[in-house]
């Protein structure tokens, strides 16, 4: 796809310095290292390369991957990713956090010379895949720095924290006096340094409880030190603290430790039946993160062997596999990951799935149905689980909430607009009493009601709501952040619909420029993407563009989604509009027939948004 360019640079410069020098040392690991890596994660491995084996701030590293832009500390945390990613297959090479500092990179000394290949090369310490995965985080699991608290990622796409909270149990797996002593720590210390952690606890958090957290991360290895079993909950515990106040990497680096703690404690099937559960939460967390490609294999990897073990943390996994296969666009396997889940939800099966995860398996079963244009299945699906939660949570609770706004997003998206304002409004209303209208999470049913605006061509009241959504995105998640590039989107057609055509184009740049990375590999995700960009550039007057963007939309949901989905009727009604502005009649006339065609073929709803798309058209070439 094309992205924008990298700023300008004299033509002599790099857009980083690609040399790999440590000090006076030039090192070829890190030069290729470094060419594996995007412009701004370059940038900061060259500054952590220059000051080797000493802490670099994380003002200075910000400064060095944004020069001159106010950037959220997210965006550092995952350019560290992946630069430990790149680095985990290269012994030596360790990226550490420096508690309160920032980060340091040891090298070896000296560099190590070219070797021919190794088949085992991928590992760090020749362990399995999902050391690979984890060998990042197991460096500094206990020292990252005290980075401000994210807020939760809106849960139709990420889900939420809490979910996760209600697997927290030990694996019924015969004891060992050392493991009755870890549960009987967990069952000690979880109601009063876990319990308060919950977003969506009604009795108010400690304002000391943070402080006691990160005391207990950082002394516990110490404190505990000959317990494997008792750090391995620990770590869990740690890990959903951090989770529950939108902290996801580093819950990720404590289910790393938790996981590593395991497998000392443990051995054989009691080992794997462990791994099973903390491998099902790390891949929840991760995707909560964006590190969605790890959360791909270790999800995987976690319902394979929790189905082979028959492990009672299976379904769980099952079902953080089918929500990270919806989040890159494998919407039909995730269909197929939830349906057998939902198959044991019968209450009484002897071992039935717990309630908790069949909701979530049917809120992101119906998210899949609707991305598969599956909308009769989906609707039911929809409304069972605003039911369900009602019934497992109560009226007013955020999980609710959600529940009510994803089933009104799906209202609107298939144009019944009065039923979608109906729900929305109560899940606003949730929302708003029990995270404050400023919550992250609180956002979402009035970005649903900006996209209603922009159906019904009312730029400005799409406008007046998608800009404090932004806003808001940008300070709680990052500028970076998936969320936000689709919140930019959106805006960024508003303002074009408005003639704000520069601050249209300039959003539009920076969303496409955020979103590349998620959307590599994958159609179905990116097909959504091309669509909405393309629609932008048409408003913008940029008919070239548009078509371009246009063009990629087509290839990628018939890569993605098949050649009969109807999005492909978008395709054809948003080229007809383009044609029409252009002055070819014809070519405009055509693309509308074949819209219309493909609208009756799948079979659409009668208040579907297109079908009115197309009659004004239809006005417009007649007139």
């Amino acid at each position: 796809m094309d992205m924008p360019s990298l700023p300008h640079l004299p033509d002599n410069q790099e857009p980083f310095d690609t040399s790999g020098t440590v000090g006076k040392r030039a090192d070829p690991v890190l030069a290729d290292v470094s060419q594996q890596l995007d412009r701004s994660a370059g940038a900061i491995l060259h500054a952590l390369t220059s000051s080797a084996g000493q802490a670099v701030s994380k003002d200075i590293l910000l400064e060095a991957g944004w020069p001159g832009r106010i950037t959220h500390e997210n965006s550092l945390a995952k350019a560290i990713s992946r630069i430990r990613a790149a680095l985990a297959a290269h012994e030596g090479y360790v990226l550490t956090a420096v508690y309160g500092q920032g980060y340091k990179l040891e090298c070896p000394a000296p560099a190590p010379a070219p070797a021919e290949a190794d088949p085992g090369a991928g590992t760090r310490s020749g362990g399995k895949a999902g050391d690979r995965r984890f060998s990042a985080a197991r460096a500094s699991a206990f020292g990252l720095p005290k980075w401000a608290a994210a807020g939760l990622i809106v849960a139709a796409i990420a889900g939420t924290a809490l979910a996760a909270s209600h697997y927290l149990r030990p694996s019924p797996v015969p004891a060992t006096q050392e493991s009755a002593e870890a549960a009987a720590l967990m069952a000690f210390i979880s109601e009063d340094l876990i319990l308060p952690t919950d977003p969506y606890a009604e009795v108010p958090a400690n304002p000391e409880l943070r402080s006691v957290v990160e005391r207990t991360a950082e002394t516990m290895d110490e404190r505990f030190a000959g317990q494997p079993a008792g750090l391995m909950a620990l770590n869990v515990l740690v890990a959903k603290a951090f989770s529950g106040w939108g902290e996801y990497d580093r819950a990720v680096l404590h289910l790393a430790a938790a996981r590593d703690k395991a497998r000392e404690a443990y051995a054989g099937t009691d080992a794997e039946l462990r791994l099973v559960e903390i491998d099902a939460l790390a891949c929840q967390q991760m995707r909560l993160a964006g590190q969605t490609r790890e959360a791909e294999e270790t999800c995987s990897d976690a319902a394979s062997l929790g189905k082979r073990l028959q492990s009672p943390h299976r379904f769980m996994a099952l079902v953080n596999l089918g929500k990270i296969q919806f989040e890159v666009g494998d919407y039909a396997a995730a269909v197929g990951s939830l349906d057998a889940v939902l198959a044991r939800g019968d209450e009484t099966a002897p071992d039935n799935v717990a309630p908790d995860i069949v909701a979530d398996a049917r809120w992101f079963r119906a998210l899949a149905l609707r991305k598969l244009a599956r909308f009769t299945e989906a609707e039911r699906d929809f409304a069972a689980h605003v039911d369900a939660r009602i019934a497992l949570n109560g009226a007013d609770h955020p999980l609710t909430g959600w529940a009510r706004s994803d089933y009104g997003d799906f209202l609107a998206y298939i144009g019944e607009h009065d039923r979608a304002r109906a729900e929305l409004a109560k899940a606003q209303a949730i929302f708003d009493q029990r995270l404050g209208p400023d919550h992250v999470e609180s956002q979402s049913p009035a970005y649903t009601i900006a996209l209603i605006h922009l159906d019904r061509g009312e730029p400005d009241k799409a406008e007046a709501i998608l800009a404090p959504v932004v806003a808001n995105f940008a300070r709680s998640l990052g500028r970076d952040h998936f969320w936000t590039a689709y919140a930019m989107t959106e805006l960024s057609i508003a303002r074009a619909m408005l003639g704000k055509s520069e601050d249209a184009r300039t959003l539009l740049g920076e969303a496409r420029a955020n979103a590349a990375g998620e959307l590599f590999g994958r159609p179905a995700k990116a097909a959504w993407f091309h669509l909405r960009w393309a629609r932008a550039l048409t408003e913008i007057g940029d008919q070239g563009a548009a078509r371009s963007e246009l063009e990629r939309a087509r290839k990628d949901i018939v890569k993605g989604l098949g050649g009969s989905h109807p999005w492909l009727a978008r395709v054809d009604c948003l080229a007809a509009r383009i044609e029409q502005t252009a002055g070819n009649g014809a070519e405009a006339q055509a693309a509308l027939d074949s819209c219309a065609r493909r609208i009756e073929q799948a079979r659409l709803p009668a208040r579907y948004p297109l079908r009115a798309e197309v009659a004004q058209l239809r006005a417009t070439a007649e007139s």
